[in-house]
């Protein structure tokens, strides 16, 4: 039984086949994030900046440490690609 008729018993059950609502409206979401990114730009700028100005250390720790691997490696030192920052 699927996790959502345990938590909401009314809901019928849905197929595995089912696209997700992402899926079935992917036009209007993309629109929506884009009008929402657009509109609260100087907002999401400011987050973004406390998180660097926050976690600088952890931040500047972490790149300096894929650098010296990718110059182990033998990369150029230039390339460096963030995937994900520990936290």
């Amino acid at each position: 039984m699927p996790i959502a008729l345990h938590l909401n018993p009314q809901v019928p059950e849905q197929g595995d086949d089912r696209p997700s609502y992402y899926d079935r409206n992917r036009d209007q979401v993309r629109e929506n994030q884009r009008q929402y990114r657009e509109s609260n730009r100087e907002k999401i700028r400011a987050i973004h900046k406390a998180y660097y100005l926050k976690n600088r250390a952890k931040i500047t720790a972490y790149k300096r440490e894929r650098w010296h691997q990718k110059k182990k490696a033998g990369n150029p030192p230039n390339v460096l690609i963030m995937n994900r920052l520990p936290r």
